[in-house]
C-alpha cells in the first residue's frame, strides 16, 4: 500500500514540479476553480466527486490572488483555500475533506503547469498532521459558471488571506535526531492562538517541512530533524496589528536539541 502511494505521489511530483511552466499562458486560479465545477478527487485511493459550491477571492498585496471556497466530496462539507503569487507561476491549493469513516484529512498540492484540468500533492490527516500519509490528486469533470464574469470582486483595502512564505512542498521527510524548540513572549502574548510557527529545510529555506500552532504556554518543538540549516518562520492568516519580531530565524541543527529560539509578539 505505501509503495502505491509513492509511486502515485512522485507521478505528481514530477509533473508539477519538473514540467517546464507556460506563466503567460496559465488560467487564473479564480477561472479554474469556478463555482459549480466538478472535480474527480482521489484522497488516499477513496473516489469522489468534488463539488466546488461557491466563495470569494481577493488580491494579495504582492499582485496575486487568493481564494476560499465551500466544497463538497463524498456527500461531506468541506473546505478549499487556494492562493496564487503575484506572477500566477506558483498556484497552490489545499482541501479539507471528510472520508467516509470519518477521518478528517488535509490536501496539500498545486495545480498542475500544464493543464488547468489537474491538480495534486500530499496528505496529512487532522489527527496526526506531522505524518505524511499519502497522495491525491483531482481531475476536472465539469466545468463551472465562473462568478461575476469571471473575475472577483476589485482590490479590497486589506487582503482576505496573507500569504506568509511562499514555498515548495517537500517530497520526502527524512527523519534526524535533531529538534528546534522555543517561545513567544511579549504583550501580545495573548494573541498566540492565531500565530503558526513552519519549518523550511534542511539548508533550501524554499523547501516547506512542517507547521505549528503554539501550544497553551506559547510553546512550540520541531523534533526529528535531520542535520543541516533550517529556517523557523512566525506568521499569522489574522489580520491584526499585533506581529512577530524578529518574523524568522536562521538556525543550524546538528543532531541534538536546539533550545530557546524565541519570538516577541508586539
Amino acid at each position: 500500500m505505501r509503495k502505491k502511494w509513492f509511486l502515485v505521489f512522485l507521478l505528481s511530483f514530477l509533473l508539477l514540479v519538473v514540467a517546464s511552466p507556460l506563466v503567460q499562458a496559465r488560467s487564473m486560479i479564480y477561472d479554474i476553480l469556478a463555482k459549480g465545477s466538478q472535480w474527480t478527487l482521489n484522497v488516499d485511493g477513496e473516489v469522489g466527486t468534488l463539488e466546488l459550491l461557491g466563495g470569494k477571492g481577493s488580491r494579495t498585496r504582492d499582485g496575486g490572488w487568493v481564494m476560499t471556497m465551500e466544497i463538497q466530496w463524498q456527500n461531506n462539507p468541506g473546505t478549499l483555500r487556494a492562493q496564487a503569487d503575484g506572477k500566477n507561476s506558483e498556484q497552490h491549493v489545499v482541501l479539507r475533506v471528510e472520508r467516509k469513516n470519518g477521518l478528517k484529512v488535509n490536501c496539500e498540492g498545486y495545480i498542475a503547469m500544464e493543464t488547468d484540468r489537474f491538480m495534486a500533492g500530499i496528505t496529512r490527516h487532522a489527527a496526526r498532521p506531522r505524518d505524511l500519509h499519502g497522495a491525491w490528486y483531482a481531475t476536472l469533470l465539469k466545468e463551472g459558471r465562473k462568478p461575476g464574469g469571471g473575475k472577483p470582486a476589485a482590490k479590497p483595502e486589506k487582503p482576505a488571506i496573507k500569504i506568509v512564505e511562499k514555498h515548495k512542498i517537500a517530497p520526502f521527510v527524512i527523519k534526524g535526531t535533531g529538534s528546534i524548540s522555543g517561545r513567544v513572549y511579549g504583550r501580545g502574548l495573548k494573541a498566540a492562538n492565531v500565530f503558526f510557527v513552519s519549518l523550511y529545510g534542511p539548508n533550501d529555506f524554499k523547501t516547506f517541512r512542517e507547521t505549528k500552532r503554539f501550544d497553551a504556554s506559547g510553546s512550540y518543538t520541531f523534533k526529528g530533524l535531520p542535520n543541516g540549516k533550517y529556517k523557523v518562520v512566525v506568521g499569522t492568516k489574522a489580520d491584526i496589528a499585533i506581529g512577530p519580531h524578529p518574523r524568522y530565524r536562521i538556525v543550524k541543527c546538528k543532531g541534538g536539541a536546539i533550545k530557546n529560539v524565541n519570538f516577541e509578539l508586539k
